[in-house]
């Protein structure tokens, strides 16, 4: 009887043993998840430049009862103002033709007492042209606004003040987008007792100046056209925005 007993015994020690699970770690394959504490900020910068050069939209608009008239009113217009443009040391490849256009024009007619609709009828032709005029010296951007309109330039009108090179400019806000966001991180983990680890990410988003519209003149006429001269340039602002994420030490 005693010998069974401790037979007994030693197969439910055996059975316990084998029921009792391994640790997870030392199981192949199977490996515990760190959870890394982390911190992520946007940083902005801006950086201010004055423009060296500019970019001139100028446009003729001619009408005439026929196609073939209004284009060769719109075409003998446009080759003076070439000629001219040229003249006034403006480069052939600083003149580019950005839009050119053939419109009918029609009457139309309202519904008689009859409610019958006359289909509308064509009783001339539109013609326009448009070019943007790279403007390297600003001193000469009044002088040959008046000039154009002068020589029958009667569309567009708009500028955009730019800059020849906007790479320092662009590199100087990315480096304050980058300090204002390092400034940030440092003051949050501070407050909260831990320190700033290594970098993780960095994203980076660049705003360069949107055009600035000196005056809109579409169908305002010779008159306002001339009005636009004087023109400031102002300042044009480059911005950057960062998003940087950083491991925190606790």
């Amino acid at each position: 009887m005693a010998i069974f007993n401790r037979n007994l015994r030693k197969y439910i020690t055996i059975a316990i043993l084998g029921l009792s699970p391994m640790p997870l770690f030392s199981q192949p394959g199977i490996t515990a998840e760190i959870i890394v504490p982390t911190i992520a900020l946007n940083g902005t910068g801006k950086a201010l430049s004055t423009p060296d050069m500019a970019m001139l939209s100028l446009g003729v608009l001619r009408q005439a009862k026929t196609a073939n008239e209004a284009m060769n009113k719109n075409n003998t217009a446009m080759a003076g103002i070439l000629a001219a443009l040229k003249n006034a040391g403006i480069a052939e490849e600083d003149l580019r033709t950005s839009n050119f256009s053939i419109r009918p024009q029609y009457k139309r007619y309202k519904k008689t007492s009859s409610n019958r609709q006359r289909l509308p009828e064509i009783i001339g032709y539109t013609v326009s042209n448009q070019m943007s005029v790279k403007i390297n010296d600003l001193n000469k951007l009044g002088e040959i606004i008046d000039m154009t309109v002068k020589l029958g330039v009667n569309t567009g009108g708009n500028i955009q003040f730019l800059n020849k090179n906007p790479a320092p400019f662009i590199s100087k806000a990315r480096q304050k987008a980058m300090e204002n966001a390092i400034t940030k991180a440092k003051t949050l983990t501070s407050a909260a007792g831990a320190k700033l680890g290594k970098i993780l990410t960095i994203t980076e988003n660049s705003f360069i100046p949107r055009p600035y519209r000196a005056q809109e003149q579409q169908s305002r006429g010779v008159a306002s056209m001339r009005a636009a001269v004087p023109i400031a340039s102002g300042q044009n602002v480059y911005s950057v925005t960062v998003q940087v994420s950083w491991e925190i030490q606790q």
